[in-house]
Parts: structure tokens; sequence; C-alpha cells
């Protein structure tokens, strides 16, 4: 399978603790790294206060490097709550590509009784929102990057991306007419192009015969 190429958006809101979404940050990296195929696409603390989105110039700027990156898919981790406004602009511009949705599991709590994250609310935040939407997604569940059930959700994910890489503004041979007794056969190209950016080509039988012959 070809590389594939998916934007990642690690997820935080304030006043939750910045020291622990930037360690979930990296340590999600570091899982990615090793999951052949896997080209991520992130923000850089070049291009956001420590490479997080939590705020709508954030998304907005993700979004214009998503687009430029070409990405074939969008990964939403919740680092720490997650700022759900923000997630979801980046995911409704991309709605049209697979998307997937984790937790990171939250940190201890403090002696005064503060939790550092609260990703697993986060995380039900941003869901409800991808619902309200009707953005459909894959949920990766509430984990630590390094267990193995994330990196196996992930690479189920690449498949599905890799799929819908190949179906849309895919160019489809149609050879001969259908046949008359089944209504079944029928479709729409005005459906397929307005929906899938798909291209019919068809072509008669007797066309086919004759290049096979040559």
């Amino acid at each position: 399978m070809e590389n594939i190429k998916i934007g990642f958006v690690p997820a935080h809101r304030e006043p939750f603790g910045e020291e622990w979404a930037s360690k979930m940050r990296k340590r999600c990296l570091d899982v990615f790294a090793k999951i052949s195929g896997l080209e991520i696409v992130v923000p850089d603390e070049s291009m956001t206060d420590r490479g997080f989105v939590r705020n709508d110039a954030d998304a907005a700027k993700v979004i214009s490097l998503f687009q430029k990156e070409g990405v074939e898919g969008v990964i939403i981790g919740a680092m720490t709550f997650g700022d759900e406004v923000s997630a979801l602009a980046v995911a409704n511009a991309f709605r049209a590509l697979p998307i997937f949705l984790f937790g990171t599991k939250e940190g201890p709590i403090s002696s005064d009784g503060l939790r550092a994250s609260d990703s697993f609310c986060g995380t039900l935040s941003i869901s409800s929102g991808l619902h309200r939407r009707d953005i459909p997604f894959v949920f990766g569940g509430i984990v630590f990057p390094e267990e193995k059930g994330l990196t196996e959700s992930l690479q189920n994910f690449m498949g599905t991306c890799a799929i819908v890489k190949g179906f849309i503004g895919a160019s489809i041979g149609l050879v001969g007419p259908r046949p008359e007794r089944f209504e079944t056969c029928m479709f729409s190209e005005e459906a397929m192009i307005s929906k899938f950016q798909q291209r019919v080509v068809p072509t008669g039988l007797l066309d086919i015969m004759l290049r096979a012959k040559n």
C-alpha cells in the first residue's frame, strides 16, 4: 500500500495542563512514526502555540496546512479536554474525508484536586459535535498512545483512507449497456459526479473485442 498522508489535530483547551498536553502530543507522534505507511501532517510549534489546536486562528492555519499538503484523512486527538469548536472546524472543512477521533487517558489528580487533562469529557464534546454536523467518524477510544489498540485502529483507518483515495474522483469504465431486464443495474452518473467527482467512461463491447484482438 502507498503511504497514506493523514492530518493530525492535537486538540487542547486552556486552562488544562500545557506540559501534560505536550507530553501526550509527543507520545502520539512517536507512535505514529512507527506505523508503516503512515505519513503525518501536524502543525509545528512555529505555526501554533506548542503545536496545539486550541482556537479559531489555529483551526484556520491547520485547514490551510492540510489543504496544501493534500491530506487523505484526519485524526483528531484530545490531548487534554480538547477545544471542540476548533477541532470541529477542521473536521467540517474535510468532512468528505475519513475522520478518526480518540482521546488520551487523563493524567494524575494534583493535591488540590485539579486534573491536568479531563480528555474524556472533551472527547465526548467533540464526538457530539461531529454527530450534530452529520460527519461520520471512527472512534479509537480513550487510550494512552502506546496502547496496541490505537495502532491497530489506525492501521484499519489507513485502509479506509486508501479505499476512499481510490474511489473519489475515479474514472469508471462502462462496457456496453446494462441488461434490459435488470432494473437493479441502473445507476446515476449525475450522483456520481456531484458526490464522488467520478467520471463514467462508456465503451461498446465490440470496441473492447477489437482492441483485445489488436
